[in-house]
């Protein structure tokens, strides 16, 4: 095989740096330190259960829920209905009935106006009054919105009245009390 003349004196300086750096002398190293394998953990070694005490918890709160079962099942309540529970959309409709201008599409969406809001608090008051079975994030997910919206409705029930004023109103009715 015939070699062109650039190859050949790649070759030769390829032999000529080879020689150089590599004249077979031993190329000094630092010595290598082995450092100790840390122990694995427990959790490594053996199967453990995490959240055991979370289970544990649930399965006592099964066993006195059925405790309790038994007692309430031996009380009899005679001339009382049964417990009827109404769904949040019955709810829902019966609030929208007072509002005819809203709809139930209106309710969920992201409008936030006052008007839109006030009806929409008010539908959340009503299903956290009537179904205290049912949790914010259950809530949340039948209105579109998020468990901590529906903390917000549900409190403000408490705090604030049912009556929306104004800014100005409301500078109004406080401007004699300072000072």
């Amino acid at each position: 095989m015939q070699v062109g003349p650039v190859e050949a004196a790649q070759r030769a300086r390829a032999v000529e740096l080879r020689s150089k750096f590599y004249s077979g002398k031993p190329i000094k190293t630092k010595e290598r330190v082995l450092l100790p394998v840390p122990p694995k953990p427990e959790w490594r070694i053996k199967e453990c259960w995490f959240n055991q005490h979370v289970i544990s918890y649930r399965v006592g709160l099964a066993f006195f829920d059925r405790i309790k079962s038994f007692t309430t099942a031996t009380e009899v309540h005679v001339g009382e209905p049964p417990e009827s529970k109404r769904t949040m959309m019955e709810i829902t409709k019966e609030i929208l009935l007072r509002h005819p201008l809203m709809s139930f599409a209106d309710i969920r969406g992201r409008r936030r106006t006052k008007a839109v809001v006030k009806v929409r608090h008010e539908i959340v008051r009503a299903i956290v009054k009537e179904r205290p079975d049912l949790s914010f994030p259950e809530i949340g997910r039948f209105m579109h919105k998020d468990h901590t919206s529906i903390l917000s409705a549900a409190g403000n029930l408490k705090r604030k009245p049912t009556t929306w004023k104004s800014n100005d109103q409301h500078y109004r009715d406080n401007q004699g009390n300072e000072g």
